[in-house]
C-alpha cells in the first residue's frame, strides 16, 4: 500500500497537483485520495485506482501490481510495455507510423537472425 501512495505522490509532484487537483483530474473524491495517501487499507476501487493513474500518466497495471491485485508477470510487463506502445503509436502522424513499424519489423529481423536490405535501399527500387 506504501508504494501506492508513494507513486501517487510522485505523479502529483510531476503534475504539479494538489491532493484537490487530482481528485478533480481523476474524478475521485478527496477522501479517497487522501485515505491513499495515508495508507488506509482496503481503500481504492480498481477503477478508482485506474482513474488516479489515467490522470497522473502512470501505468494502470503498476498500481495494480503494488496493490496485489495483479501479480507481476513477465506477461504482465509485456502487455504494459505494449500499452506504452500503442499510446505512443496513437500519437505519431500516420507517415511517422509506417516508419516506426519498418523500424520494428527491421529490429525483429535482427534478433531473429534475418539480413533485411537497410530501408534506404528499399525506397530507391
Amino acid at each position: 500500500m506504501e508504494k501506492i501512495a508513494n507513486r501517487i505522490l510522485e505523479g502529483m509532484k510531476q503534475k504539479g497537483y494538489t491532493p484537490a487537483d487530482l481528485s478533480r483530474a481523476a474524478k475521485v473524491s478527496k477522501s479517497t485520495i487522501s485515505k491513499l495517501l495515508n495508507n488506509q487499507p482496503q481503500v481504492g476501487s480498481p477503477e478508482s485506482l485506474a482513474k488516479i493513474a489515467r490522470a497522473l500518466g502512470i501505468p494502470e497495471q503498476e498500481f495494480f501490481m503494488d496493490k496485489g491485485i495483479m501479480k507481476d508477470t513477465p506477461e504482465r510487463r509485456r502487455d504494459a510495455e505494449l500499452l506504452r506502445l500503442e499510446k505512443l503509436h496513437s500519437r505519431l502522424p500516420k507517415e511517422d507510423r509506417e516508419v516506426l513499424f519498418d523500424f520494428a519489423n527491421m529490429l525483429f529481423s535482427r534478433s531473429q537472425g534475418q539480413k533485411r536490405k537497410p530501408i534506404y535501399e528499399r525506397e530507391h527500387r
